[in-house]
């Protein structure tokens, strides 16, 4: 797609979007996620659900920034400010920057427990990605059965090309409140 100097392309069903470019995205239900790679623009994504008050309207989501390959990750990554409780929950999406490359890198994510302090992960897990592959680790903090936490993402055994980030979202569980979502970014060290 190409786009004039000082204009923009909205589009209000990304997924659709995409199709309509010819991407092959199944259109079968599932659940759909990936990496897109833009080149010589700005880009930014908003996933969002409809208000649970259909009286209100409206819509409920988060809206986060693509990274350039500067401030993408290659070693390792940090997310910090994840919580569990009454009120939010919270999820890690990790995404596998090397579209195009089929072969599989698998990422270590470990759980680190805020209150507690402790220096050696609560609980440690694995997701495998092949390149432009995207996952999203659901309730992150109550697998690992913590409050308050923060995760370190790394590709074991070596090297990647990746973005991994968190998402607070309103209510302890999926249908619970409003699921309105707040972005938080990778560290890299």
């Amino acid at each position: 797609t190409t786009i004039p100097q000082g204009r923009q392309v909205l589009a209000s069903d990304g997924i659709a979007y995409l199709r309509g470019l010819g991407l092959k995205i199944p259109d079968d239900g599932s659940r759909q996620g990936g990496t897109l790679l833009v080149t010589g623009a700005i880009a930014q994504g908003r996933t969002y659900n409809p208000n649970p008050d259909t009286a209100v309207g409206g819509t409920y989501g988060v809206a986060y920034p693509a990274l350039d390959a500067a401030r993408r990750a290659k070693t390792s990554a940090f997310v910090y400010g994840l919580r569990q409780d009454d009120d939010v929950r919270s999820n890690l999406a990790i995404a596998d920057a090397r579209v195009g490359n089929a072969a599989v890198v698998a990422y270590t994510v470990e759980i680190y427990d805020t209150d507690t302090g402790a220096k050696d992960p609560v609980l440690t897990l694995t997701r495998s990605l092949k390149g432009g592959d995207w996952t999203q680790i659901d309730g992150i903090l109550a697998q690992a059965g913590i409050s308050r936490g923060y995760v370190r993402v790394r590709p074991t055994g070596g090297s990647s090309d990746f973005i991994t980030y968190g998402a607070v979202n309103d209510g302890p569980s999926p249908g619970t409140r409003t699921s309105d979502g707040s972005y938080l970014p990778m560290v890299v060290p």
